[in-house]
């Protein structure tokens, strides 16, 4: 870049700078102005306009004190709002309890607005009453029935919660209400996964692909497609995902998944491996890339990845302890793969699988007793 150019540029950009400070001296006056207006003489009317604009900005005290000041003279019409904003401030300083009960104070004056009720549920929420905020948010859907970010609301507590049914009621309802929101559809589709609706998951993750076509949205339909069976549409999605985000692991991953399923290690093997080169710490990338090795016959360099991924992970993984072993067996590797199986069944014998694969070990030993043992073992725990 030429001098000239770079002084230029110096130059804009300090006259950017110079506007934003101007702009927040600008924004400091005005909140000395309405600060000195409400410390004037009282009118006749309530100066709610100045309060609301503190609280928008977040200067909660001094708005506070002066809605302490107007409420006992406040007309019965003014209290609803008064108590309301006083829960704002409440509300913005941390102080749950107080603020709740302004805004239970509020609605005892008939304030039933949207303000009202988000708030209630805001404070109930922070307070850990989940069940409550429930009815109130409840409450605030009978009052407004045609209020899709009302149930919005519910319906993501609801699913945080694991009542997934409940959630899935309400998602759909903002789905009817506002049909074309992408984010309506998806969470829709998220709560039928976890119902295991998945013709109606893939229907719903269609619909919110069309309204926003996000990568994200792609990658949640493939997934959704994949548990599905449909492994071919799956792996065209996580194809095109992957195009436009080459460094996705979890498109990285599931696709990798997607491709053994197919019968095509050799495909998968290249995308664990870049997987593996972005986080090469990752247990389940390892055990993965451990699994694909063994399928393409590389038991040597699937027993490093697996005890890599001992090593990385929790040291005590049963399902990539169980992997380990079998790696040892097919290998010949017999005493290291009873060591493994023995250390699986000291911490949880009821692992079917490990007692079936020790007897088997010991049948390729000639060592028949102990096959029988395991198998009897087995018997114990079927």
């Amino acid at each position: 870049m030429r001098w000239k150019d770079l002084a230029s540029n110096l130059k804009a950009f300090a006259g950017k700078r110079f506007v934003k400070q101007n702009d927040a001296a600008e924004k400091a006056e005005d909140i000395d102005k309405w600060i000195d207006t409400l410390k004037q003489e009282p009118a006749g009317t309530i100066r709610f306009k100045e309060a609301r604009k503190l609280i928008a900005r977040q200067v909660y005290q001094e708005a506070k004190d002066y809605l302490r000041s107007v409420l006992p003279k406040a007309l019965r019409s003014e209290m609803s709002e008064v108590n309301l904003l006083l829960a704002q401030c409440s509300y913005g300083q941390g102080l749950l309890q107080e603020a709740l009960t302004y805004v239970e104070e509020a609605q005892r004056y008939e304030n039933y607005s949207l303000r009202a009720f988000s708030l209630h549920a805001d404070c109930l929420l922070e307070m850990g009453d989940w069940e409550a905020a429930i009815d109130v948010l409840n409450r605030a859907k009978c009052t407004y029935p045609e209020n899709a970010s009302i149930l919005f609301r519910l319906g993501n507590i609801h699913f945080y919660c694991e009542n997934y049914q409940d959630a899935l009621n309400c998602f759909a309802g903002c789905c009817t209400l506002r049909p074309r929101s992408s984010i309506y559809w998806e969470m829709k589709a998220e709560a039928q996964l976890k119902l295991k609706f998945l013709n109606g998951a893939n229907n719903s993750f269609k619909r919110a692909y069309w309204y926003a076509g996000s990568n994200e949205t792609l990658i949640r339909w493939a997934y959704c497609q994949a548990l599905h069976g449909d492994l071919d549409k799956s792996k065209r999605k996580y194809e095109r995902a992957l195009r436009s985000d080459s460094d996705n692991l979890d498109v990285l991953s599931n696709l990798a998944g997607v491709y053994q399923k197919l019968g095509q290690p050799e495909k998968a093997y290249p995308l664990l491996k870049k997987a593996f080169e972005l986080c090469s710490d990752d247990p389940i990338i390892l055990n993965n890339l451990g699994y694909i090795s063994m399928a393409l016959g590389r038991s040597r360099k699937a027993i490093e990845y697996y005890k890599l991924a001992l090593s990385e992970g929790n040291n005590e993984d049963l399902t990539i302890m169980y992997n380990l072993a079998v790696c040892y067996s097919q290998r010949g590797l017999w005493t290291e793969g009873i060591a493994v199986l023995r250390q699986i069944l000291a911490i949880d014998p009821d692992v079917d699988k490990a007692w079936i694969l020790l007897g088997n070990i010991y049948e390729q030993k000639e060592e028949y007793g102990y096959s029988v043992d395991c198998y009897n073992e087995l018997l114990k725990y079927a």
